[in-house]
């Protein structure tokens, strides 16, 4: 329990703390961007995490559980080809910017720098993934710090001192990544994992077959909020997206909190062979996981009340949505921890799936109710959505220690 606990802190100061300067700084910057552009810049960065699911193939979580064998043969046969399917996908990505920005240019005026934000994004995950499978966590822990605080602090700067705010806001996240991505490979001994004759169709393949559910699984999670939002844009226009992004990303504190144990408990629980006989162990775990949840719940939704009719009086109109967020991000804590024992048992496709039909359930719902209670509809569409996949990977989780 003890080194589970400091694996946490460690992962809490590089990949969650440092977020919540962001989401402390947001509303200022909301004060100065007006919620209209705060809405497309939501959508934007929103749109960029989704395609980065499916650019990136997922292939970093592939890398990190074939690293967790720790044998180095399947360490240099999944470093060797991820890095030519990362190159691959990077290829890809170009081909399908240059057909966009050749007959949908006029689609958004951001394309160009939208394409070059997607791209730092798909390297940067990769390699995120990658010093984290070395136990690199030191590494992994600066290159969250220095992204949060640069990207969040810069923009702050741009917002208030520079005329073209969303864009210049944009190149400080482009360039935050290109920074993060030196972060990362600096230092990195590419030599002790790169095998050239390892690089195979059959390797890749293995790969790719076991991270393909994972993209199903990422991209259904990332779409709980990002179809949502463009639900909301093309119903109600941008700026009530922009109010509900403020609701939405006041939301995500109760998230990093509540993740506080995730990353360190499936670094334990992937790498030991007898997990399935420590249900005493998760639950006491689940259990902790539950009351900092909830307890991060109650915190800022009355801190959010107390806070914004003082300081963001403009801002006050997003507060009606937070309740619905912040229970939604309740279940999607609960139901990430639930996720481990899917990974455990390598069936990425069933975890997905589970994912998949909450969105799916949310999304209709959102169609349905949208134009009758307007964002409070796309909330609470939100929210059962999550609950589904919650009730759903609890049964298959008792289940699993059940039949130890």
């Amino acid at each position: 329990m003890n080194h589970i606990f400091k694996n946490a802190v460690n992962y809490s100061i590089g990949n969650y703390s440092s977020k919540f300067i962001a989401i402390l700084i947001f509303p200022i910057i909301v004060s100065y961007l007006g919620f209209e552009d705060t809405g497309e810049l939501d959508l934007i960065i929103s749109t960029v995490a989704l395609l980065t699911t499916v650019f990136s193939l997922q292939i970093g979580d592939a890398i990190y559980r074939w690293f967790n064998t720790k044998d180095i043969t399947e360490q240099q046969i999944s470093f060797s080809n991820g890095i030519i399917i990362m190159i691959l996908m990077v290829v890809v990505t170009t081909i399908v910017y240059a057909f966009v920005y050749y007959f949908y240019s006029s689609l958004t005026s951001f394309l160009s720098i939208t394409y070059l934000i997607l791209m730092s994004q798909i390297i940067l995950s990769i390699f995120l993934q990658l010093i984290r499978a070395i136990g690199n966590v030191t590494r992994f822990t600066v290159v969250g710090i220095v992204k949060s605080v640069l990207f969040t602090i810069t923009s702050l700067l741009v917002v208030v001192f520079t005329e073209n705010k969303l864009y210049n806001t944009l190149l400080v996240l482009l360039g935050s990544n290109i920074i993060c991505i030196i972060l990362s490979i600096w230092g990195f001994s590419f030599t002790t994992y790169f095998r050239d004759y390892l690089i195979n169709f059959l390797n890749a393949f293995k790969l790719i077959k076991y991270s393909t559910p994972l993209i199903l699984n990422a991209l259904s999670w990332a779409s709980f909020f990002t179809i949502n939002k463009y639900i909301i844009v093309s119903n109600l226009g941008i700026s009530d997206n922009g109010v509900f992004a403020v609701a939405e990303r006041l939301s995500t504190g109760i998230f990093f909190l509540g993740m506080f144990y995730y990353y360190s408990l499936q670094d334990h629980c992937l790498s030991n062979p007898n997990f399935k006989e420590e249900s005493s162990f998760f639950k006491s775990i689940i259990i902790k996981v539950i009351l900092i949840s909830v307890g991060s719940v109650i915190m800022v939704i009355l801190g959010s009340w107390i806070i914004f009719p003082l300081y963001f009086p403009d801002l006050v109109a997003s507060l009606k949505y937070l309740p619905w967020l912040a229970f939604s991000n309740l279940f999607i804590i609960l139901a990430g921890y639930l996720g481990i024992t899917y990974n455990y048992k390598k069936q990425t496709l069933l975890m997905a799936l589970t994912s998949l039909t909450g969105v799916v359930i949310s999304i209709l719902l959102s169609l349905l109710l949208v134009s009758r209670l307007s964002v409070h509809g796309v909330c609470i569409s939100i929210l059962i959505g999550t609950i589904f996949v919650f009730v759903t990977r609890l049964k298959y989780t008792l289940a699993f220690f059940k039949s130890t």
